[in-house]
């Protein structure tokens, strides 16, 4: 008799043999009519189409059986293959997979048969192709459901978790009615959702990650504000204008930059900030410039704490509004003198020991207390340099070892003042200088006429300087200017004619102012040498002796046979004005 119709007949006839007694075919038909009524409700003709489906299923197996039976034993390298297979999948007593590994789902060419009734059934590797969830174990001949076994939650008495599951008979049968249920439905779900969490981190993680790009986009978006920062910084340039608003033509010099960076920017073109993330108001300016500032004087105090000693220089400065305290430190780095600011405070107390506590404090503040201080210097006013009730004395009682040192460009400074205001010639000459800068300066039309009257006299254009009574290097350069374009200024003022005009020319033909002239011109040349050289970074006080001893023996080398030089020099240039302008003394 041909097995397959054999078989087909036996499966036509299951419930005869159920009456008969056959125990493996009939406990597997009540386990499947149990769970079936467990599982879900279907109609008859969807049992009709599973119960096909199962009998196609059995005969490709009742073939592969016997293809098998007519075929004989294994090979020996067959059995060897499987074995090896076995033993890889296989521990002591436990081979299935855990939540790193997933299922284990051993493919052998070859599972152990196991007899229900008249037939051998036996697991087949097919199945894991249409139920990526099943598992078999080589030590146990089982199947289990790896998300319901591992992940599973209440699940209680059901073949593939806790008994699993060896009736290969009705496998197919078992497999679909518990992938139908809901129970197994969220057991998957949370294994892949574990999946997703090792794969991508934790939810944390997996939110940062999400957000990577927008991250990006920022620091992208900071870096072009910390370089506008950067750039108005080094430049001195203020940030902000009067009127920021949107319809001002003139919103400042930093929103004027990022909009000059948009216009070339792709990235600025593109970047559509959040309202409340833009970083270009007044106080995230105020907050960069102070980031700025903080990383500027960590360099200068980690510089400072290598070097273990410093001087300070302090000094008043009153804006509009209030009074602030510039202070200033000298120190050695790496070989070189450094002077650097440090820092600037507003002072409400305008006394000695207001200012010497607030020098203090800033040095507490940089965390500088530790360091020596051997040296401080200020100007030459009283409330600061006062021996015994100035800054200097209240500082010195905190930093004893410190050495009071003046400022050596201030005391030239007042030694030049002070002298010229006891020498009445000086005093004229310097009023007279202030005069005729205001005469052309105040004046758009007179300032015209002495350029157009320089240009036409064929002198190099120059504009006259107002004098200062704090930088004498100003001084020098309004004199020089005088004398550059004496000619211009004569010949303008007799063009005027206004009494100021006439007044001004008769005080510049005087031979007092010409000598007055020449001899200051002479002097501030050589002192101008002595302003810049005190002011330089890398002086010491050694240095400034030597240079001020030089200065002194050259002053006092100047003899009355030079000026009379060049005074006959000027003499003759105001000789041959003279017959130009055809007016005299």
């Amino acid at each position: 008799m041909d097995i397959r119709k054999f078989f087909k007949k036996e499966s036509g006839q299951r419930s005869t043999e159920s009456e008969r007694g056959e125990t493996s075919a009939g406990e597997g038909e009540a386990d499947g009519e149990a769970e079936g009524e467990k599982g879900q409700q279907a109609s008859s003709s969807q049992r009709e189409q599973g119960e096909t489906e199962e009998l196609q299923q059995m005969d490709r197996e009742t073939e592969e059986d016997q293809v098998i039976t007519e075929r004989g034993e294994q090979t020996g390298q067959e059995r060897e293959n499987d074995e090896a297979a076995a033993a890889t999948h296989s521990t002591t007593g436990f081979d299935l997979g855990d939540k790193d590994t997933g299922p284990r789902q051993v493919k052998l060419k070859s599972y152990p048969h196991d007899t229900f009734g008249t037939q051998k059934r036996a697991f087949s590797h097919s199945w894991f192709e249409k139920h990526n969830w099943l598992e078999y174990s080589v030590n146990q001949n089982e199947a289990f459901c790896f998300p319901c076994r591992v992940f599973g939650k209440n699940i209680k008495h059901d073949s593939l978790v806790s008994s699993s599951c060896k009736n290969w008979k009705k496998a197919l049968v078992i497999f679909g009615k518990h992938e139908m249920a809901q129970t197994h439905k969220d057991s998957v779900v949370t294994w892949k959702s574990y999946q997703g969490t090792s794969k991508q981190g934790n939810v944390a993680q997996m939110i940062a990650t999400a957000n990577v790009s927008n991250i990006v986009e920022r620091r992208e978006y900071l870096r072009r504000i910390v370089a506008v920062t950067s750039m108005l910084g080094r430049q001195e340039l203020p940030f902000r204008g009067h009127d920021e608003s949107e319809d001002s033509p003139n919103r400042g010099n930093f929103l004027a930059c990022m909009e000059l960076l948009k216009e070339f920017d792709p990235f600025l073109q593109k970047h559509n900030p959040p309202s409340n993330a833009q970083y270009i108001s007044p106080t995230s300016q105020n907050d960069m410039i102070d980031c700025c500032a903080q990383e500027v004087t960590s360099v200068i105090v980690s510089e400072m704490t290598k070097s273990k000693v410093y001087a300070i220089m302090a000094d008043e400065a009153r804006d509009e509004k209030a009074e602030q305290l510039a202070v200033c430190v000298r120190y050695v780095s790496e070989g070189a003198v450094k002077e650097r600011f440090l820092a600037l405070a507003e002072i409400k107390s305008f006394d000695a020991q207001s200012i010497a506590n607030e020098i203090q404090q800033q040095i507490q503040n940089y965390g500088l207390a530790e360091l020596k201080c051997v040296a401080h210097t200020y100007d030459g006013a009283a409330v600061m340099s006062g021996s015994t009730g100035g800054v200097q004395a209240h500082f010195r009682r905190l930093h004893p070892e410190a050495i009071y040192v003046h400022c050596y460009a201030h005391q030239l400074n007042l030694v030049l003042c002070n002298t010229c205001k006891a020498v009445p010639e000086a005093v004229e000459l310097f009023s007279l200088l202030e005069c005729v800068y205001s005469f052309f300066s105040t004046s758009l039309v007179n300032h015209h006429k002495f350029m157009e009257t320089q240009a036409k006299l064929g002198l190099t254009k120059t504009e006259l300087v107002q004098l200062s009574n704090t930088r004498w290097a100003c001084q020098l350069r309004s004199i020089s200017a005088v004398l550059e374009t004496l000619p211009a200024i004569l010949e303008c003022l007799s063009a005027i004619g206004s009494p100021i005009a006439v007044g001004l020319r008769a005080k510049l033909y005087k031979f007092s102012a010409v000598y007055a002239l020449l001899m200051f011109q002479s002097i501030l040349s050589v002192t101008k040498g002595l302003h810049k050289f005190l002011q330089k970074e890398t002086l010491d006080l050694a240095e400034a002796f030597i240079c001020k001893q030089a200065v002194c023996d050259t002053l006092k080398g100047k003899h009355s046979d030079a000026f009379a030089t060049e005074l006959k020099d000027f003499t003759v240039l105001q000789s041959c004005l003279l017959k130009k302008t055809r007016f005299s003394i």
